[in-house]
């Protein structure tokens, strides 16, 4: 359990062009989907919201979904998703019911391990938000505070990049022991690559 409240916003609205298929139902090897798998790691965590944005065709695929039935999840759909993922970010923060840090995870990262979302939630005191870095390289989930979520609830620029938008406050790089915060799926030839990578759990 995280040490103050904490939310996470899970980004799947994307059109998976380049995959040809919803990133959000790919399996892992053990059985689940990307989607299934993160929501329960948030959940395990003790995140009080979870809040998963999808796009209107994603609807169509959930409607059966076990995760229909968790608690503390909140499905929001993002009516612009080639507005790119500030937009489906600006959604997700939107819905929020609380004030709470939240984790900002992309879908396509089907990795949230407990270990590395717990040296965020220690770390990202003091600075507005704190990023992963394993090996040298910055990776996923992000963890914005408080200053941040009200700069992109009142941002009007939605086709903006995250990245960008970020570079205006404070960043706490928090290096973990966890080579799954790079790992970025976009394509049915980095899903199949993906299978052959050794994963730590």
């Amino acid at each position: 359990m995280p040490q103050k409240p904490i939310s996470a916003i899970i980004l799947s609205a994307g059109l998976s062009t380049r995959m040809g298929r919803p990133k959000f139902g790919l399996k892992l090897p053990e059985g689940k989907s990307f989607l299934e798998h993160l929501v329960m790691e948030y959940y395990n965590f003790g995140c009080e919201e979870i809040i998963v944005v999808i796009n209107m065709e994603a609807l169509k695929y959930l409607k059966e979904s076990p995760l229909n039935n968790s608690v503390n999840l909140k499905w929001v759909v993002n009516q612009t998703p080639e507005s790119g993922r500030f937009g489906s970010v600006q959604c997700g923060v939107k819905a929020l019911k609380t004030k709470n840090p939240v984790f900002i995870h992309n879908v396509d990262n089907p990795y949230a391990r407990r270990e590395t979302l717990k040296k965020l939630s220690e770390n990202h005191i003091g600075f507005d938000f704190a990023k992963p870095v394993f090996d040298g390289k910055g990776g996923h989930p992000i963890l914005i505070g408080e200053k941040i979520i009200q700069a992109i609830m009142h941002e009007t620029r939605t086709s903006i990049s995250l990245r960008s938008f970020l570079k205006q406050f404070s960043l706490m790089e928090v290096d973990v022991k966890d080579p799954n915060v790079l790992i970025n799926i976009n394509s049915i030839e980095e899903y199949q690559q993906f299978f052959k990578i050794q994963i730590i759990r």
